[in-house]
């Protein structure tokens, strides 16, 4: 068609590494820490189904996967008590029953999700892999699986 376009390239972007994966790592921990404090607070009648539930063992893998990459990346994983900079975010002086317990992880499943989300073009493909199966998980675990238990 003869038109043609006049772009001038960027030479480089500059991408902070360490914000990206200790971002991650930050939210990880979050998220494990909104799962534990659920699970040691669950109450009522359906107790057994929301403590059982909570026991989220990948979320640990996960964790354990994003400090190993921050190692690999910018040369160290910070120590956890210096990723916990996010005030207590659930009041749980009478514990969480099961409507409650999934719809606060509800949404903190949906905060470490967009945080991954966030970071993730600019990551290598071969962790960008790896986040796909994670981001599927997470919104499967919150928008199919809880959400199914919260509408019956």
């Amino acid at each position: 068609d003869g038109e043609s376009l006049d772009v001038n390239p960027i030479s480089e972007v500059d991408i902070d590494n360490g914000e990206m994966f200790i971002g991650m790592l930050k939210a990880a921990y979050q998220l494990m820490g909104d799962y534990k404090c659920v699970h040691w607070n669950a109450k009522g009648r359906d107790f057994r189904e929301l403590h059982d539930s909570t026991n989220e063992y990948s979320l640990e893998y996960q964790v354990d996967t994003i400090g190993e990459w921050c190692v690999e990346y910018i040369g160290y994983a910070p120590h956890p008590s210096n990723l916990c900079t996010t005030p207590e975010r659930f009041t749980y002086s009478d514990g969480y029953d099961l409507d409650t317990g999934f719809t606060l992880l509800q949404e903190s499943i949906h905060e470490f999700v967009s945080t991954l989300e966030l970071y993730y073009c600019n990551l290598p493909h071969d962790i960008q892999n790896i986040l796909d199966g994670w981001i599927r998980e997470w919104n499967q675990k919150a928008d199919y699986l809880m959400s199914r238990t919260l509408k019956v």
